[in-house]
């Protein structure tokens, strides 16, 4: 550590005008703060004049040191930016002496904040109404180091790249050249087919040829024109560009000669991978370069990996759930993945996960798990994470949990449930009580349960885990009267909160386990969520085709509820089986809610390699209908079936006619009407393809007697 040459000296001198009303010790309520650069390095000078404007800007009146009086209570703030420094941050208390230490500039800012955030609880004249709650408590002496390296965040909260700063978090829009599946973008205005993968006799542009001298040169060229050789080590601090060097996501391996004399073959593409990895790093050594332990790259090289580049390792594989990492072979494969990358690299990150992709409006009770699988992450040596959250798309209580999380990435001993209570009482003053009960309350019935969360769920699966229809709707009520009486900023959040919660207030509509199908509530919903058009980054609710004004769109075109009989007429209660399974009825083709075509979770019932049937004896002469609708999607590996076919007294009847190429992402359906005699046998037998080795998704089928 330096010595304290106390030069550069600014006295902010604030003499006190109004009460304090804290109940907080006597000793933190301060007259003036004086502020030095603890040595006359410019850096430990630009950050002591940088406090000094925050602090100005905030509030402070900033006065000479010789326009203080003898009688002031004065706190005086050493600043030290210490590269030689053992930990990330440090804190030195001694009285009326503290003394803010940090490593680099990227931890100097966030300390700095957790000072401001700090004493702004203590001195009311300091405005730090935009800054989360401070980690830290500078009343004593304190010292750490960041538990991991990257830190990365990829939700709308930490898109703010003020945000990052003051919470000392990443973003791979901000802190990487090139990230994921991308590196597309550096060969994009080149017309040499040897970039492509030679695969099957040929060259096929789903894939890279990463032997190939001309990537190897667009990348350099990429690389040198728009971030340049990059900063030294002692240069940098903590600010270093990151690149991705991997493959794109299928299993296409190239085999040209020289991908095959580095070591390819039909399965693994890591030779070739590696080698144009340690190229790129060794011409860029003051750069991160990082592949991924993914389909083709799966497998880890045989030698070491050069300094300056690691790997990504995705834990998709392992059960979103509390102690999800201490059971099953999904758990001992990732151990055992992590440990292989670790014999050649000391470098690994963990591509993670922190939200339901199918739905981010739902609130998501994840954060007690993430605290279960950081702490894995950190004992099995893991230098780096990233989360993958929503993006740029608003997913509810995404403020809580992000700043939550950004939190737990910096420290491993702080409790999620204690942040976020901390965080709805700072903004969210006057609902935090509200919104912490349920939300708390959903945290720790996920614990307590041991429930599993879903990457890509519906809302069935959100009330068998966690989500009681009962209470959320209370939750809803209650938030929604008590936002009537708030103003101001607290106020603008609640409407964008109430705003998404109108989605799950909808789809608990779309279930029989949810909450009663009301007309007039849906129709207000639909209205209210109509209002998502006043927040633009509220336009998606879920990672892929989900757009909010298409989902209202389906509601409004499809319906999802059949409260009465069609047309008054009487409907047969027909039952459904698998076969193979006619012990087991099909409740949910003719339990009146139909599905959406945006989603295959909610209202279908999903079947391959075996045919379903029901059959019922008519109780009269007349004309019966058949009505069934089903998915067609064929991303989601859902097709229509082969064939629906009709029985009378077991002998064939009609067969009929499934819809020829429609468009995908649609509901079809299947009409067909027939006269019956009184006690005629009716046998509907739906068959799904033998050969496409898809799902047949179907909502209801139903039968009812035609007026």
């Amino acid at each position: 550590m330096k010595k304290h040459k106390h030069i550069a000296v600014v006295l902010l001198c604030v003499f006190l005008t109004t009460c304090f009303c804290h109940a907080q010790p006597q000793k933190q309520r301060y007259d003036a703060y004086e502020i030095a650069a603890t040595d006359e390095d410019a850096h430990d000078t630009k950050w002591a004049e940088y406090l000094r404007t925050q602090l100005n800007n905030r509030g402070i009146v900033v006065q000479n040191q010789q326009n203080s009086t003898p009688n002031q209570h004065i706190l005086q703030i050493a600043i030290d930016l210490n590269p030689s420094l053992q930990h990330d941050y440090a804190v030195l208390r001694d009285n009326e002496h503290l003394t803010l230490c940090a490593k680099n500039e990227n931890s100097m800012l966030w300390i700095l904040y957790q000072f401001i955030s700090w004493i702004s609880q203590y001195d009311d004249r300091v405005d730090a109404s935009d800054l989360t709650p401070p980690l830290l408590d500078m009343s004593q002496t304190c010292e750490g180091s960041f538990t991991f390296d990257y830190r990365g965040i990829y939700s709308p909260t930490n898109c703010d790249p003020d945000f990052m700063a003051v919470n000392a978090s990443h973003n791979v829009d901000y802190d990487w050249g090139l990230w994921g599946h991308n590196l597309r973008k550096v060969v994009k205005e080149t017309n040499d087919d040897s970039i492509f993968a030679w695969h099957e006799g040929k060259r096929d542009q789903q894939q890279l040829c990463f032997s190939s001298k001309t990537l190897y040169e667009c990348i350099v060229r990429y690389i040198t024109d728009n971030y340049g050789e990059g900063k030294t080590t002692a240069e940098r601090g903590n600010e270093v560009i990151r690149f991705c060097i991997m493959p794109d996501d299928n299993d296409v391996v190239c085999l040209c000669e020289l991908c095959r004399q580095a070591g390819n073959n039909s399965q693994s593409a890591t030779p070739s991978v590696m080698n144009l990895l340690k190229k790129i790093a060794q011409r860029f050594p003051n750069h991160l370069f990082y592949t991924t332990a993914y389909r083709t790259t799966e497998n880890p090289p045989s030698s070491p990996m050069p300094t300056n580049s690691g790997v990504i390792i995705s834990a998709i594989d392992m059960p979103l759930a509390a102690d999800g990492f201490n059971a099953g072979d999904a758990a001992e494969k990732f151990e055992k993945k992590i440990d292989k990358w670790k014999s050649i690299t000391p470098h690994i990150y963990v591509w993670d996960y922190m939200r339901n992709f199918d739905d981010y409006l739902t609130p998501f009770p994840v954060m007690g798990i993430l605290k279960e699988r950081l702490a894995l992450f950190k004992r099995l040596g893991v230098t780096g994470v990233f989360y993958n959250g929503s993006g740029y798309d608003y997913a509810s209580l995404d403020d809580v949990q992000t700043y939550v999380l950004a939190s737990m990435l910096k420290m491993d001993n702080i409790d999620p449930d204690s942040l976020t209570k901390r965080y709805l009482h700072k903004f969210y003053p006057q609902s935090g009580d509200i919104i912490y009960k349920y939300y708390g309350g959903i945290e720790q019935k996920v614990i307590q349960n041991h429930s599993k969360l879903e990457y890509y769920g519906g809302i069935t699966d959100a009330v068998d885990s966690y989500l009681n229809p009962v209470e959320f709707e209370s939750f809803y009520k209650d938030l929604d009267a008590k936002s009537k009486n708030i103003s101001g900023e607290e106020r603008l959040r609640l409407n964008k909160l109430l705003t998404a919660l109108n989605f799950t207030m909808l789809e608990l509509s779309r279930i029989p386990q949810g909450i009663p199908y009301d007309t007039s509530r849906i129709g207000d919903w639909l209205y209210n969520l109509q209002g998502h058009d006043a927040f633009p980054e509220m336009k998606n609710y879920k990672e892929a085709n989900g757009a909010i004004d298409t989902y209202i769109e389906l509601w409004n075109k499809y319906g999802v509820h059949s409260a009465v009989n069609k047309n008054n007429s009487n409907r047969y209660d027909f039952k459904f089986y698998q076969k193979g399974n006619e012990s087991r009825e099909i409740k949910m083709l003719s339990d009146c809610f139909y599905g959406l075509p945006s989603d295959y979770h909610t209202g279908w019932y999903q079947f391959k390699d075996t045919e379903i049937s029901a059959e019922s004896v008519i109780d009269r002469n007349c004309i019966v209908v058949i009505d069934g609708g089903f998915l067609y999607a064929p991303k989601w590996k859902i097709d229509l079936p082969e064939r629906v076919s009709i029985l009378i007294n077991d002998t064939p009847y009609h067969e009929i006619e499934i819809p020829s190429d429609p468009a995908p992402y649609t509901k079809q359906y299947v009409r067909f009407e027939t006269k019956v005699a009184s006690r005629d046998r009716l046998k509907i037998v739906v068959k799904p393809r033998e050969t496409s080795n898809s799902f047949v998704a179907c909502d209801e089928i139903e039968v009812y007697e035609k007026k």
